[in-house]
């Protein structure tokens, strides 16, 4: 693709990693997402992307995202989803005829997989990575810009129906950087101590 925007969500640090509370007090949670963002910040600067940018409304994360160069975007609200589609918006105004996506929490992805991800971006194809659950999804590429990002439990499936609404080719990603997120207690320790 000639010109693709990487677009990166991240939520309040105070809002993030919800389903850690059983096990990690709010505290614990603030820094695991703090890591976590600083890690993906490095690991897409590594990659050397054509353009990022970073959707938030988080005064520290918006700080890191300028120290990298990326875009900064205000968080329109409707969590991940709503935050992907004005990254797509804005990029599409932008001059984008594809977008790439990844979530910020994925503690093994390094930047030859970003990399190799965003290399099989192609017109009028999706680019996706599930989970390893195989229920959501971690990363997206996909040109047109124009897409219903559908984010959260049993993404996959939607993301999926709406390619073949779309008449999109699809293509998996699948390999265990972007596969693996952290979301529950005992994925804490795939993170790299700090």
């Amino acid at each position: 693709m000639n010109h693709l925007w990487t677009i990166l969500a991240v939520k309040a640090l105070d809002e993030a990693k919800a389903r850690l509370a059983p096990a990690v007090d709010p505290a614990g949670r603030r820094d695991i997402a703090h890591r976590l963002v600083v890690r993906t910040f490095e690991v897409v600067s590594a990659a050397r992307l054509e353009a990022v940018a970073v959707v938030t409304n988080d005064s520290l994360v918006a700080a890191l995202a300028a120290g990298h160069g990326f875009a900064i975007l205000a968080d329109p609200g409707g969590g991940q989803s709503g935050a992907v589609a004005e990254g797509a918006r804005w990029a599409r105004d932008h001059g984008a005829e594809a977008v790439a996506t990844v979530a910020t929490d994925l503690p093994l992805l390094g930047s030859a997989e970003v990399r190799s991800l965003v290399g099989l971006a192609a017109p009028r194809r999706l680019v996706i990575a599930p989970d390893r659950a195989g229920q959501g999804t971690n990363a997206i590429v996909v040109a047109p810009p124009d897409f219903p990002f559908a984010f959260g439990p049993g993404s996959l499936r939607r993301h999926l129906d709406s390619a073949a609404d779309l008449g999109l080719e699809v293509v998996f990603a699948r390999d265990a950087g972007l596969a693996t997120d952290l979301d529950y207690p005992d994925d804490v320790g795939l993170l790299d101590p700090r």
